[in-house]
């Protein structure tokens, strides 16, 4: 099943597309000597346009009721806990940006073309309100950055300070009122 799986995406989504199709876990037995009477087959994919999530879902269904019949087996599927794309709106981004660069100077603001394929809870918000997903450096000068879902990752404190100016000044833009 997990081989087929990986034919999903090239064989199926046009190239200019940005997805990920992840199985993520196996499980199955606890002895090396026994075959199992089960097995789980956990993942998740991640996607920007919606018509992907129709195309998605349909192959891996088929593929999985195919691969198991092939094999005698049963299949279950469950698809759950899938994040929408997180999106944001043209006006609060570029209200995020002009904030940004008013604080820390053009250089220091990176835009355009970053695509975070990851699954975010924000995109719910975005769903219902228009708004801005961003990230704020978290990478001290001279050490090698490590992601934030890793086992090494460890927060800039230094970052604290920065990002409640940053907000404030988000505030202070938006309702054109002076809080400090």
């Amino acid at each position: 099943i997990t081989v087929a799986l990986d034919s999903i995406i090239p064989s199926n989504i046009d190239t200019k597309e940005n997805v990920v199709l992840t199985v993520a876990s196996i499980h199955g037995g606890t002895a090396a000597n026994v075959i199992p009477e089960t097995a789980e087959i956990t993942g998740s994919y991640r996607y920007f346009q919606d018509s992907v999530d129709n195309t998605l879902k349909e192959r891996i269904k088929t593929i999985v009721d195919g691969v198991s019949a092939a094999h005698n087996c049963k299949a279950t599927l469950d698809f759950r806990g899938f994040f929408p794309p997180t999106v944001n709106a043209e006006k609060e981004t570029e209200h995020v940006i002009r904030v940004g660069r008013s604080l820390v100077g053009d250089k220091a603001v990176v835009t355009g073309g970053i695509v975070i394929m990851g699954s975010e809870d924000f995109s719910f918000y975005l769903q219902e309100k228009p708004g801005s997903f961003f990230g704020l450096g978290n990478t001290k000068h001279g050490v090698v950055p490590i992601q934030a879902h890793s086992p090494h990752y460890n927060f800039n404190d230094e970052l604290i300070p920065i990002a409640v100016n940053f907000f404030v000044h988000l505030l202070q833009d938006r309702f054109n009122y002076k809080l400090l």
